[in-house]
């Protein structure tokens, strides 16, 4: 069981508007009974082998501020701000620690889709629009 979140992404703000406990299994024990990833669509920061972890841009920062996903999986930036964001690989300003996370410059409610290669490793990003700013920092480690 887990929780799933509706989440509102305005102009401004990201404000979490309701969350309930869902039963994301069948009976015969843990297949997802929609046949797709039980992880699909979750919000707190972690995705399984083949996933998808989503990092927000929004005007307070990034959110969340890190996660898991496995080799293979899919880390998707998302920038729910009126500002444009660009996500980054560590260390700024050369962007070499997990080059896959390097994208382009995200305008308002763009996306941006990256492919995780091999862990175990820790890899650090930040908004390249932005870069001395603190809160618009994340980590995704990959086991």
């Amino acid at each position: 069981m887990r929780s799933a979140c509706a989440w509102v992404v305005g102009a401004i703000s990201f404000f979490q508007v309701s969350c309930t406990a869902v039963d994301n299994t069948s009976p015969d024990g843990g297949v997802p009974d929609d046949g797709g990833p039980a992880d699909a669509g979750q919000t707190d920061g972690g995705a399984a082998d083949g996933g998808v972890l989503e990092f927000t841009f929004t005007a307070q920062g990034v959110i969340p501020n890190t996660g898991t996903v496995g080799a293979g999986g899919t880390v998707r930036f998302v920038n729910g701000d009126i500002s444009p964001h660009q996500p980054a690989s560590d260390p700024h300003p050369t962007h070499t620690l997990c080059p896959e996370l390097n994208g382009p410059v995200l305008q308002s409610g763009g996306t941006f889709d990256a492919v995780m290669g091999a862990g175990p490793k820790s890899c650090g990003f930040h908004d390249h629009v932005d870069a001395l700013n603190a809160s618009m920092t994340g980590t995704v480690a990959v086991p």
